[in-house]
């Protein structure tokens, strides 16, 4: 992640969650530079990390992505004002309840291969 990144994601701990008008800001003021005042589908599925265009598009007819889109006559795909992905992703993270921490440690691909491997035998 890049320090702008960082800037960007990181809320101010001290804000007590009343820092939605700056942080869209900020988020704005960095998508803004990076992509231009309008995103088309393929900048707005990297920024909401989809892996690939049609799983956004599916995610979007299906209503879990409620961004305005405007079709440019003449013009082929949707396009997505970057003021309004900021605002969507502010609210995100504002909805999102925070997970409780757990004193186990999370599982990894390794540690499960290895239990899975443990249970079946040898032939």
């Amino acid at each position: 992640m890049t320090s702008n990144q960082t800037d960007v994601l990181m809320p101010d701990p001290t804000q007590n969650g009343c820092a939605a008008a700056p942080a869209q800001q900020r988020i704005e003021s960095f998508l803004m530079s990076r992509y231009g005042p309008v995103m088309d589908s393929p900048v707005l599925a990297e920024v909401l990390r989809f892996k690939t265009v049609a799983a956004l598009e599916k995610s979007m007819e299906r209503g879990h992505v409620p961004i305005r889109c405007m079709d440019t006559p003449h013009r082929r795909g949707k396009y997505f004002l970057t003021a309004d992905v900021a605002a969507y992703l502010v609210a995100q993270f504002a909805e999102s309840p925070t997970e409780p921490q757990s004193s186990e440690p999370p599982a990894t691909v390794g540690h499960l291969a290895g239990k899975e491997h443990a249970k079946t035998p040898k032939h």
